[in-house]
């Protein structure tokens, strides 16, 4: 399975959009995906932490300050011309999966991109633009995301919303790691558990809609939760 991520890191727009990629890429690498990142060049860039780890990156170059004013940018490029040079950096291959992770990305940049890839999932915070994607991620606590998104994504699209799929968190990347490449059901098997086993349940048991869901809501610490699960 191919992978693209579509994400920047700026000075501007600090570093989340490359974290929270750059985790749910580490496992999905594990899972024997093969990834890609393309990234713009903007000052403050962290494209070389991608490098370090071995994450083939298509660099595209810095933003001029020559666009013209009132034309919707990316920013400093206009948001066509980053949808064109995207198209050009994946060469005519065409990704399982084109994953964006952009705050200046809408509806217009994914219908150019939409037919190059076999499946396109958005990461969308701020629930405020439109989009055309197959999968829609909004991994904040809005009560009203839900209804925003009926008017924002296509009745298609399937909308992961909530902190239970946030990339920030073990538990919630394996979450969507799993919606990408879902594990064959022959696969599956049941064991014992193992006392290596207990961060894993630990962070299960402190999973936002668990807690949400329990009789006591607050977090359990690792000594208790070390307690109940070698007794």
């Amino acid at each position: 399975m191919k992978v693209v991520f579509r994400a920047d890191s700026s000075g501007r727009s600090g570093d989340l959009h490359i974290a929270r990629c750059r985790a749910l890429a580490t496992v999905l690498r594990q899972r024997g995906a093969e990834i890609r990142f393309v990234c713009r060049a903007h000052p403050g860039h962290l494209i070389e932490i991608l490098t370090r780890e071995a994450f083939p990156v298509t660099v595209l170059p810095a933003p001029t300050e020559t666009s013209q004013e009132g034309v919707e940018r990316v920013a400093g490029v206009i948001q066509a011309a980053d949808a064109a040079e995207t198209i050009a950096a994946l060469n005519g291959e065409k990704p399982d999966w084109l994953i964006v992770d952009h705050c200046d990305l809408d509806a217009d940049w994914e219908g150019a991109l939409r037919p190059r890839a076999s499946n396109l999932l958005a990461i969308d915070d701020l629930t405020n633009r439109t989009h055309v994607c197959d999968v829609l991620l909004h991994p904040n606590d809005s009560p009203d995301a839900e209804v925003r998104y009926q008017a924002l994504a296509p009745a298609a699209c399937r909308c992961l919303l909530g902190p239970r799929y946030s990339l920030l968190h073990s538990l919630g990347v394996r979450r969507v790691a799993e919606y990408i490449d879902p594990t064959p059901t022959e696969l599956l098997r049941l064991r014992p558990a193992r006392p290596d086993d207990a961060a894993v349940y630990f962070d299960w048991v402190n999973d936002v809609e668990v807690r949400r869901q329990s009789l006591n809501s607050d977090s359990i610490s690792w000594q208790t939760h070390q307690e109940w699960f070698h007794r």
